[in-house]
């Protein structure tokens, strides 16, 4: 089994890697895809692995590791949009709100509108030239009966909160939805 170079474990409901995952050290290529996995780090102990194939994207040595572990951060250095989007995903808008620090654009109702400041102009220090990125924008929603809190990207050229649900619900102003009980 030590000899095996390409495995293909592809919708298995696989939720965790064993520890003798180790002793496949010819492995090049792993598909992972569409199984429930939180912690791939058993990964990185394998020297000639290349592609890891998971959550729909070939994902680059620095993610394999525990989920939880994954950083706010990286969104600020990271160039692929795929593997962007699936970070915040992973990571949650309301983790990377609190650790990106967050400003506050615009409040209506229960409605919050903020923004990312870091991520709109990024210098690479590979290429000496900066990045042009657009911001992230974020509407809070915190329900008013269970105090739960939402958060959905709205476009960058938000401005206002209202603005923002409006989009949100396709251009329907909240105040056109009936109330119901």
């Amino acid at each position: 089994m030590s000899d095996l170079e390409y495995l293909h474990l592809d919708g298995n409901s696989i939720t965790n890697l064993p520890r003798n995952t180790r002793r496949l050290v010819n492995l090049i290529y792993i598909n992972l895809n569409h199984n429930p996995l939180i912690d791939i780090s058993v990964l990185k102990d394998l020297p000639n692995l290349e592609t890891v194939r998971f959550l729909n994207l070939d994902l680059p040595r620095r993610y394999w590791m525990n989920f939880s572990d994954w950083k706010s951060e990286w969104l600020l250095d990271e160039d692929n949009a795929e593997i962007r989007r699936v970070l915040v995903e992973q990571v949650g808008y309301e983790k990377i709100c609190e650790e990106l620090d967050a400003s506050t654009l615009n409040n209506w109702r229960e409605y919050t509108l903020l923004k990312i400041d870091g991520v709109e102009a990024i210098y690479n220090r590979h290429t000496r030239r900066f990045i042009d990125r657009e911001p992230i924008v974020l509407l809070k929603m915190t329900c008013p009966s269970t105090g739960h809190i939402h958060i959905l990207r709205v476009p960058p050229e938000m401005t206002s909160a209202e603005a923002a649900i409006t989009w949100v619900n396709h251009g329907i102003h909240p105040d056109k939805f009936a109330v119901q009980t």
